[in-house]
């Protein structure tokens, strides 16, 4: 099995109906619609992971500052019906097609795809390329990795913050976010233990949510040691738990249960006990953000693993969401 590296005209490389990381979208779709559209849309709906790792619109901006493709997508063509289909790299694909249309000016620089070329494969090597690429394929650095590949190269290379977020793609305020996570994890966690051995790179994400609350643990009179502290003590059973000390913190009473026990516990004095019978249709689109947000931070992890195993409505729902969302974003982010 030997392919070789071309570049392939981008419209003449289709989109693999069979693509199982998107199946599950196109199933939405009777078979008279499962067409390219159909396709393009799913890939726009999947692209995300929990730790933050490049989504679709990150991967599209990244791929668009750094003008073109690292990896050559693959692809397989088959000389009875004379046509190339992408066994991996769908996305990237798609991401050119829309470049090209996008960029009218650049057309020539999307028109061609990097590719290795498979000819007439059976199906067997083709579940063998797909599973070396997304099953045991290289492994993805973990976040507190990334975010410290990104302070080297921010704070000790000194390059330039815009740049780095170029490279990165995706919202303009993650990359100092995560820097900032580093930097105060090293300080303060790093510091605190006793054993370098007790270090636990998974503590990571509690440090990016301490970028939301840094300013209201401040401003009540405590310090990010104490965060620190609180960490080492575990008082937050997950790390988006974080998100409630704001309102913990402003109430004595939910401060002193807090600090002798955890936030869940605090948190139940100061959640509104009447949120989630409110009309949701006479509220503010404000208000609908800031239920929903609620509504996810409270959910126990038993809750969220039901709806990813088993409740079907709920997790088309949350993608159906998270797909509008990411657009909204981006056209908040880029004005376009």
């Amino acid at each position: 099995m030997i392919g070789n590296y071309e570049k392939l005209d981008i419209e003449k490389v289709e989109l693999d109906m069979e693509n199982p990381r998107i199946v599950k979208f196109l199933e939405m779709y009777s078979e008279e619609a499962l067409t390219g559209e159909a396709v393009a849309l799913a890939l726009g709906s999947s692209g995300n992971s929990d730790d933050g790792s490049t989504g679709y619109y990150n991967l599209k901006d990244s791929i668009r500052v750094s003008r073109g493709i690292i990896h050559p997508i693959i692809v397989n063509y088959r000389s009875d019906l004379k046509r190339y289909v992408a066994i991996e790299g769908n996305t990237r694909v798609q991401i050119y097609r829309e470049l090209k249309e996008e960029y009218p000016d650049e057309s020539e620089l999307w028109s061609q795809i990097p590719a290795i070329v498979y000819r007439d494969l059976p199906k067997e090597h083709i579940d063998m390329i797909r599973l070396q690429a997304h099953l045991v394929g290289p492994r993805e650095w973990d976040a507190y990795s990334k975010a410290k590949y990104l302070y080297q190269l921010n704070v000790k290379e000194k390059m330039p913050m815009t740049q780095l977020v170029n490279y990165c793609g995706g919202k303009a305020s993650e990359v100092p976010k995560q820097i900032r996570a580093y930097e105060d994890m090293e300080t303060y966690y790093r510091n605190a233990l006793e054993d370098e051995s007790a270090f636990d790179s998974k503590e990571f994400s509690k440090y990016v949510e301490l970028q939301g609350a840094k300013s209201s643990i401040l401003q009540n009179g405590f310090t990010l040691e104490d965060f620190t502290q609180w960490v080492l003590e575990d008082k937050f059973r997950m790390a988006i738990d974080i998100r409630k000390l704001p309102k913990v913190l402003a109430n004595k009473e939910a401060t002193k249960v807090f600090l002798e026990s955890n936030i869940e516990k605090a948190y139940d004095l100061v959640k509104d006990p009447d949120s989630k019978s409110k009309n949701l249709s006479k509220a503010t689109f404000a208000e609908l953000c800031n239920e929903l947000t609620q509504r996810i931070n409270e959910m126990g992890l038993r809750s969220v693993e039901k709806i990813k195993n088993d409740d079907e409505i709920s997790r088309i729902a949350v993608e159906e969401l998270k797909s509008e969302i990411d657009w909204f974003m981006s056209y908040i982010d880029n004005g376009e």
